[in-house]
């Protein structure tokens, strides 16, 4: 058979096309959102609620406790080998462990910033006591709705809705009364937009748990501990790879303005673009990964991956070439007082593109069986990432941050490249000669 109609009747490619579709239509609404946030606030408060936007994602991934990676390969396994009786526990009592989390973390951080008269006080309190766990809830029936296989739909509560919502509150309102635009009203505004995609996140979660339930009687409980300890490594993981995504920007708001902190905010939401084929990627292979732990299932995976990342480098470097030429305009789609950042938005792209390169080594590890390796590795480039950014920042600013983000990227995807190669006898990247032998073989015939 034809090798471009092999893939494009394979059920993954199916799923790409499927999810590839939303992460545009996302990423489309991401940056209009953000731009329109950043028009009306100024620089200023931009940069004020992406310094403490990004500290509330760091804490949601604790507040998490590492259930919404491990619940992928619970759940996914679960359904994979119908063994139903844990399976109703899964779907009910994480969600509320990390609900109690969430408010506990929160109430804790606050009541450190209280006590140290942290300024910006209101702003910070309805982040951590509001937004922060409904983020929780939300990255959680996402993690949900991906071991159900419903890869496609599981981004639109996130990626669509909240983006959607959060548009249509922030213009309203200053068409009815632009009196109320304030930081403290943005993050009220995030809270009801994340709150409206959760609501909707849940209602298919429901829908699926409806399916199952001649299965779900039998429900059993688990030990809540146990599956504590064992999302730990996952716990670890995630942790530290959202301190490698935004240890820049949390080092920033220690050593530099809230108007800096705001150019490198612009910058990295325009960075996403070339990073958003392989999220594609990362969450259509998912729930395949847990399922290819043997040798044959490693052949298939290695397969798989190496089609997957032609469209992901491909559309990968298209898009950094259109960041070239047109960042400046990019830019100042946010204001001119965001146009300064395009040497950095330079820097942060080619970076960008070397780890798109390495393929999802990070997600390989973690997934198919080499956890503590993968988290182990994940932690020591964090701590690489945040000296480096504690060591150039001060001297340099944004630029520095923007250097020490990208060394850290290249050395973590070039270890942990070598530690897949080696642990997993698979090739992650495009670079596969074996698979492109096999491409332009399939043409031949």
């Amino acid at each position: 058979m034809d090798p471009l109609k092999r893939i494009s009747q394979s059920i993954i490619f199916r799923k790409l096309t499927g999810v590839t579709l939303v992460q545009v239509a996302g990423a489309f609404l991401g940056l209009l959102s953000q731009t329109v946030l950043a028009r009306i606030l100024g620089v200023s408060g931009f940069g004020l609620i992406t310094y403490i936007f990004s500290w509330i994602v760091l804490i949601s991934l604790f507040a998490r406790l590492g259930f919404d990676n491990s619940l992928i390969v619970k759940i996914s396994n679960t359904i994979e080998s119908r063994k139903w009786s844990l399976l109703g526990w899964y779907l009910s009592i994480p969600p509320l462990f990390i609900m109690a989390s969430s408010l506990l973390i929160g109430s804790l951080v606050l009541l450190f910033l209280y006590i140290f008269q942290i300024p910006n006080f209101s702003v910070w309190a309805i982040s951590l006591l509001v937004l922060l766990p409904i983020i929780s809830y939300s990255n959680l029936n996402q993690s949900i709705l991906i071991a159900f296989k419903k890869t496609v739909i599981s981004n639109i509560p996130v990626l669509i809705i909240r983006h959607f919502v959060l548009i249509l509150v922030m213009v309203l309102t200053v068409v009815i009364n632009d009196a109320l635009i304030s930081p403290f009203y943005a993050q009220v505004a995030n809270a009801f937009a994340f709150f409206t995609g959760a609501l909707v996140s849940g209602y298919w979660i429901n829908k699926e748990k409806a399916t199952l339930e001649l299965h779900l009687h039998k429900s059993e409980k688990a030990n809540p501990f146990r599956l504590v300890a064992e999302s730990f490594p996952f716990l670890i993981f995630s942790g530290t790879s959202i301190l490698n995504q935004h240890a820049d920007v949390l080092i920033l708001g220690v050593f530099r303005a809230p108007e800096e902190v705001g150019i490198y905010g612009a910058v990295s939401k325009v960075i996403m673009l070339i990073s958003f084929s392989s999220i594609v990627a990362n969450i259509t292979i998912k729930p395949y990964i847990t399922r290819s732990r043997n040798q044959d299932g490693n052949k298939e995976l290695e397969r798989q991956l190496f089609f997957l990342n032609l469209f992901v480098n491909a559309s990968s470097f298209v898009l950094f070439m259109l960041i070239v030429v047109f960042g400046e305009r990019l830019l100042g789609i946010f204001g001119n007082d965001f146009i300064p950042g395009y040497n950095v938005l330079l820097i942060l792209s080619f970076g960008k593109l070397f780890a798109v390169s390495t393929g999802p080594v990070g997600i390989l590890l973690m997934l198919s069986g080499s956890d503590k390796i993968g988290s182990r590795l994940e932690l020591l480039f964090a701590m690489v990432n945040i000296v480096l950014n504690f060591a150039l920042i001060p001297f340099y600013g944004i630029t520095g941050a923007a250097i020490a983000t990208v060394i850290s990227w290249i050395m973590r995807n070039l270890v942990m490249l070598i530690i897949v190669r080696k642990k997993l006898k698979i090739n992650p990247t495009v670079f596969n000669y074996t698979q492109i032998k096999g491409l332009v073989n399939g043409f031949k015939k």
